[in-house]
């Protein structure tokens, strides 16, 4: 018995389906590689945006911290007496003019009287002083000026002088 002949044609078809085969398999190697490269790149963007966010917050957050610690400063180097309206006042102030970012600075005063029957602290007197920005200027977009006017109140609990809304000359 002869072994089978193998015609040229039978080659061409054998050589063009592995050839088939191997852009096939080329191409799932390609596609997969693909795949994970978009994924690694799309996670290493995500952490990108998560880092830069994350670091917009805590500039927001330590601002607002910051403000804090420098009117309790303030109080402890005697620069601002807790007792004075006035005096508070200028503090937060000086915190709102300082810090653009803050919309709002308040300092509560209480003085504790005691204690009650389960153990909480009774409040006897308190008082509040409040410095602020009062965005009521706004251009022709309808956007808020970028100096907007400081005004203050103050609820009673401080001794001195009453507190007078401060508005800059325009």
């Amino acid at each position: 018995m002869r072994a089978p002949r193998v015609t040229l044609l039978q080659v061409f078809a054998g050589s063009a389906a592995a050839l088939a085969l191997l852009l096939g398999a080329l191409l799932a190697l390609f596609s997969a590689a693909t795949r994970r490269s978009v994924l690694h790149t799309a996670e290493a963007l995500r952490a990108s945006a998560a880092r830069r966010i994350d670091a917009l917050v805590r500039e927001e957050l330590d601002g607002a911290s910051r403000a804090v610690h420098d009117v309790e400063q303030s109080i402890r180097l005697g620069v601002a007496d807790p007792d004075l309206a006035t005096s508070v006042e200028s503090a937060l102030f000086a915190e709102v003019v300082r810090n653009p970012r803050l919309a709002e600075v308040t300092f509560t005063r209480a003085q504790r009287d005691g204690f009650d029957a389960e153990g909480e602290p009774v409040i006897a007197q308190s008082g509040r002083v409040a410095a602020m920005r009062v965005a009521d200027e706004r251009d022709d977009f309808g956007l808020v000026d970028r100096d907007p006017i400081l005004d203050s109140i103050a609820q009673p609990g401080f001794t001195g002088r009453g507190l007078r809304p401060i508005r800059p000359s325009t």
